[in-house]
């Protein structure tokens, strides 16, 4: 049985995601629709983006939804 997700951890793999890929909050909120405010609280563990918005995500970085929920390594820097 896989651990039970938590909160802070995904804030933590979202928030590594996004600057490994080298957005601001601002420009991973603007490309996804999103408000810089929702990607701030979903980083901070404060809040859980839903389905949409964690595809929309991975897609924009270009990685698996796995490497972007920490489930999976990051590829390395420059490899998509």
């Amino acid at each position: 049985m896989a651990p039970k997700p938590d909160r802070q951890q995904l804030g933590q793999a979202l928030a590594g995601a996004r600057l490994r890929r080298g957005f601001s909050v601002e420009e991973a909120a603007a490309a996804t629709q999103h408000e810089p405010r929702s990607l701030r609280n979903w980083e901070g563990g404060r809040t859980s983006p839903d389905a949409l918005a964690l595809l929309a995500l991975a897609d924009l970085y270009g990685i698996s939804l796995e490497a972007l929920v920490g489930r999976a390594p990051l590829p390395p820097r420059g490899q998509a």
